[in-house]
C-alpha cells in the first residue's frame, strides 16, 4: 500500500493503492455445454452427454479423458496444462512496460499505478479453446463410428486481459465538485478498479462422414472408367515402342 502523500508531503491523500488476488483460481472449474448436429441430415445430432472426448496438450498428449453422460468440467489448471503453461505465475509476455508503482507516483502523486507485477496472474491473459468433432477415425467402407471430439487450448501471445472501473464519490479528486452533486458520499474520494482475469473464447469445427451407395457407385464407376481407359492407352503405347532384343530373338526363330 502506498500513499501518494508519503511520497509528496503536502500532494493531498492522492492514490492509496490496494492489491488483492484471488485464491484458488486454478482450482476454479469450468463448464461446457456444446452439441454436434449435421448439415446434411438434420436427424443426425449429439449432445455432449452422448459424446466422448479428449482434452489434449499441443503434441497431442492426453491431459484429461472426458466421458459421455455429463456435460465438460474442466479445471483452470487443466486448461492452462493443455496450453503449455505451468501456472498463472509465468512471466507475460505481454511487451507492455509499466512503472513500479512508487516510481509511477512520485512521477504522478495523485494517479494510481497499474503495475502489479509481471506475471499471467497479474496482467492477465486469453485463452482460445477449440472443440473439433470427427466420426473418421477408425472408419471403416460400410460402417462409421460415432463421432468423438478433441479440445485443445492455445495461449495467445502478446496480449493481456483487464478492464477498468470507475465508483464515483465526492472529494478532492473528483472532477464534480461534492456541492454540485446529489450525493450522500461526501468526502468519499472515487475508487478506481483495475480487474485482471482470463478471458477464455470457445470455437467449434468438425467433420463428419456419411455413406452413400450412390456415391460408392459413382467411386467404382469412376475407378473401373479410369483403369480402362489407361489400360487402352498403355496398349497403344506398347505398339509403338520398339521391339526388344528378346522380341527380336523370338521373331527370328519363329520365321526359321
Amino acid at each position: 500500500n502506498v500513499a501518494a502523500d508519503d511520497l509528496r508531503p503536502g500532494s493531498g491523500p492522492g492514490c492509496l493503492q490496494r492489491s488483492h488476488f484471488a485464491a484458488g483460481v486454478e482450482e476454479v472449474r469450468l463448464g461446457i455445454e456444446h452439441h454436434l448436429q449435421s448439415r446434411w441430415d438434420a436427424s443426425k445430432a449429439w449432445g455432449v452427454r452422448d459424446l466422448k472426448g479428449v482434452l489434449v496438450d499441443s503434441t497431442g498428449r492426453t491431459v484429461l479423458e472426458l466421458g459421455s453422460s455429463r456435460r465438460d468440467v474442466l479445471t483452470v489448471q487443466s486448461l492452462l496444462e493443455a496450453a503449455g503453461l505451468s501456472s498463472l505465475d509465468v512471466a507475460s509476455d505481454s511487451g507492455r512496460t509499466l512503472d513500479p508503482c512508487g516510481v509511477w507516483q512520485q512521477k504522478h502523486p495523485s494517479a494510481c499505478c497499474e503495475d502489479f507485477g509481471p506475471s499471467l496472474r497479474a496482467r492477465g491473459m486469453y485463452l482460445e479453446v477449440d472443440i473439433v468433432y470427427s466420426n473418421l477415425q477408425g472408419a471403416r467402407l460400410f460402417h462409421l463410428p460415432e463421432p468423438s471430439y478433441t479440445v485443445r487450448a492455445r495461449h495467445i501471445p502478446r496480449a493481456e486481459a483487464y478492464r477498468n472501473e470507475m465508483i464515483s464519490g465526492c472529494g478532492e479528486f473528483d472532477d464534480v465538485p461534492c456541492q454540485d452533486r446529489n450525493t450522500t458520499s461526501v468526502g468519499a474520494l472515487r475508487v478506481l478498479r483495475l480487474s485482471s482475469g482470463i478471458q477464455i473464447s470457445v470455437h467449434q469445427a468438425g467433420e463428419l462422414g456419411h455413406f452413400s451407395w450412390s456415391h460408392l457407385l459413382m467411386w467404382v464407376f469412376g475407378l473401373s472408367t479410369a483403369l480402362t481407359t489407361s489400360w487402352n492407352i498403355c496398349e497403344v503405347l506398347i505398339e509403338y515402342l520398339p521391339s526388344t532384343s528378346r522380341e527380336l530373338y523370338h521373331r527370328k526363330v519363329h520365321e526359321e
